[in-house]
């Protein structure tokens, strides 16, 4: 892995190239008014909208999103892969993960913590 210090002193330029290659994406980087001795800002946040997500989302399908996230290793929200779907139901859920997700958390992530959106759970417990 390469160094986190000089890659987030490149962050805007991430920024600059994310936009370049997708037109219509939205990509916001945000710093805390703190600095750091240097007069360099402090990173706080990135936020990537894609278009063609946008797009999906307001399509006439009005399409359902299922999003995979994980915690980083500063505890940080992390999105690992997204889709598009008719419906949210056991079948796309199942089709989601099986593009890999399952076998790539198992072998890459064997001890990873995973559990269910704390609103799925009240829902499927209220069903019954």
């Amino acid at each position: 892995m390469g160094d986190h210090v000089e890659e987030f002193k490149r962050i805007l330029d991430y920024r600059d190239e994310f936009l370049r290659t997708n037109p219509g994406s939205t990509c916001v980087v945000r710093f805390s008014e703190e600095t750091f001795e240097d007069g360099r800002k402090m990173f706080q946040s990135f936020y990537i909208c894609f278009d063609a997500l946008k797009k999906g989302i307001q399509s006439v399908s009005r399409g359902q999103l299922l999003v995979v996230v994980c915690k980083d290793g500063n505890n940080q929200m992390l999105s690992l892969a997204w889709a598009i779907v008719e419906v949210k139901n056991t079948f796309t859920w199942k089709w989601f993960v099986k593009l890999g997700l399952d076998k790539a958390i198992a072998t890459l992530l064997p001890n990873a913590e995973q559990r269910m959106c704390a609103r799925h759970v009240l829902a499927n417990w209220s069903k019954n």
